[in-house]
C-alpha cells in the first residue's frame, strides 16, 4: 500500500477516535449536568477545550444532534437539546415499551442468583441517602433488567433514550415520596421475575416508567408552565 493511503488512513483513524473523544466528553457533560438545555455549543471553544481541530469537533455535533441530544437553533445555531412536553411524553413513553418488553423476556431468562442481585439494588435505591445517587442505583436495577433480558439490541437501544432522560434537570427522586413509590414498583417487577410471569414482569415494568413520566411533567411543569408548550 502506498505510504500516502496508509498516512491518510492513519489520519482519518486519528479523527475518528477523537471524534468518539469529542462525542463522549458532550454526552458525559450532560449527565453530570454541566451541560444543560439551552446552553450554545460553539466548534471552536470545545476545539480549544479539548486540544482538537474542529474536523472531529464538528463530526461529533453532527452525531450528537442525530442522537437528540444536541439541535440546530435558528439564529442562535447548535445548543444542548429542550425537552418540551411533547418530548417527555414520547421519550418516555417509548420508553414504558422498550422497558416492558425487556422485563417480559428477563421473566424467561432471569435466575435465581440475578434475582437476589435485583433485590439488593432495590434496596440500595431505597437506602440511598440522597436523590442522586437513588437515581444511579435506579439506574443500574434497569440497566440489569435489559442484561437479563437475553436480547442484545433492547440495551443500546434503550440507552439512547436514557442519554435523552438526562437533558431533563434533577432527577424524579427529587419529587418528595417517589423513593417509596418506586422501592413498591421495583418489588412489583422482581416479584413478577421470580414468579416467571412475562406478563406480570411487563405490565409492572411498563407501569413504572409512565409514573415516572408523570412525576417529570409535574416537574416541568412546577419549574416552568412555559416548557408545558
Amino acid at each position: 500500500m502506498p505510504r500516502k493511503a496508509v498516512a491518510d488512513r492513519k489520519s482519518r483513524a486519528d479523527d475518528v477516535s477523537r471524534t468518539d473523544y469529542v462525542f463522549q466528553y458532550v454526552r458525559d457533560a450532560i449527565q453530570k449536568g454541566e451541560l444543560r438545555q439551552g446552553m450554545r455549543l460553539r466548534e471552536e471553544d470545545l476545539a480549544d477545550l479539548l486540544g482538537v481541530s474542529r474536523t472531529p469537533v464538528r463530526e461529533a455535533l453532527g452525531r450528537l444532534v442525530a442522537r437528540g441530544l444536541v439541535e440546530l437553533a435558528p439564529g442562535r445555531g447548535l445548543m444542548i437539546a429542550q425537552l418540551t412536553s411533547t418530548k417527555i411524553i414520547e421519550l418516555y413513553s417509548l420508553r414504558a415499551i422498550l422497558e416492558g418488553a425487556a422485563a417480559r423476556f428477563a421473566a424467561e431468562h432471569v435466575s435465581p442468583t440475578e434475582i437476589k442481585i435485583l433485590r439488593q439494588m432495590v434496596e440500595q435505591c431505597f437506602d440511598a441517602a440522597t436523590p442522586a445517587e437513588a437515581a444511579a442505583w435506579n439506574l443500574q436495577f434497569h440497566r440489569m433488567i435489559f442484561e437479563v433480558a437475553r436480547n442484545r439490541y433492547l440495551l443500546p437501544a434503550v440507552l439512547d433514550l436514557h442519554d435523552s432522560v438526562s437533558l431533563l434537570p434533577g432527577t424524579v427522586f427529587d419529587t418528595p415520596g417517589r423513593k417509596d413509590t418506586v422501592l413498591r414498583e421495583h418489588t412489583a417487577i422482581v416479584d413478577a421475575l421470580e414468579r416467571r410471569d412475562p406478563q406480570a414482569a411487563e405490565i409492572a415494568g411498563r407501569d413504572h416508567v409512565l409514573a415516572s413520566k408523570d412525576i417529570r411533567m409535574m416537574q416541568l411543569f412546577s419549574r416552568s408552565p412555559e416548557g408545558m408548550k
